[in-house]
């Protein structure tokens, strides 16, 4: 069945098959209409769009893969990659809403949801989703980390150094920590 995990390797194995063959093609026209089967089966027909380079169909079949496995962060990440290469952005940061929803212990989908809207000229809106964040994810060295320098790199000075001095408290025995405060410093004057 779909839960011991054969299916998976079985799908695996025809789709090494069938690329070796270089009959993809076939292969996702057979799962086609087949209805995609289940969500393996619908998980597998997307790969096989996005590897032949058929956006539409590949994030349709993720996202109907993602009707039925909501919480697979793999399925996420397929789907964030075609519409990041798509090139349509609302579509692109709901889709990291759903991510970090669906993985709310991971705090680098906040940190690129964050980096994603700044691009995109939304800076208010990516200052406005880190702070929460940051209290959500106290301890996370790593996290506040990344805070320290997206601060930096937008010219929140203040926001840059409380991240430093945090991570200080954090973990006081990483001497890079220490480091990067002193050099905020030294460049404030």
């Amino acid at each position: 069945g779909s839960a011991s995990g054969i299916r998976r390797e079985v799908y695996d194995g025809m789709l090494a098959i069938y690329r070796r063959l270089e009959r993809l093609p076939e292969l996702a026209e057979e799962l086609e209409r087949r209805g995609g089967g289940d969500s393996e089966g619908r998980a597998l027909l997307a790969r096989i769009w996005d590897e032949l380079g058929e956006d539409e169909r590949a994030i349709s079949a993720y996202r109907h893969a993602l009707s039925r496995r909501r919480r697979d962060v793999d399925l996420h990440l397929r789907l964030i990659q075609v519409l990041a290469r798509s090139g349509d952005i609302e579509p692109l940061i709901r889709q990291y809403h759903s991510l970090i929803a669906a993985a709310p212990r991971e705090p680098r989908f906040v940190i690129e949801l964050a980096q994603l809207l700044s691009q995109v000229g939304r800076g208010e809106e990516a200052r406005r989703y880190l702070s929460p964040s940051a209290r959500r994810f106290p301890r996370d060295a790593a996290f506040h980390r990344h805070l320290a320098e997206i601060y930096a790199a937008w010219g929140e000075n203040a926001l840059a150094a409380a991240e430093r001095e945090l991570l200080l408290r954090i973990d006081p025995g990483d001497s890079d920590h220490l480091i990067a405060l002193g050099s905020h410093h030294f460049e404030a004057g």
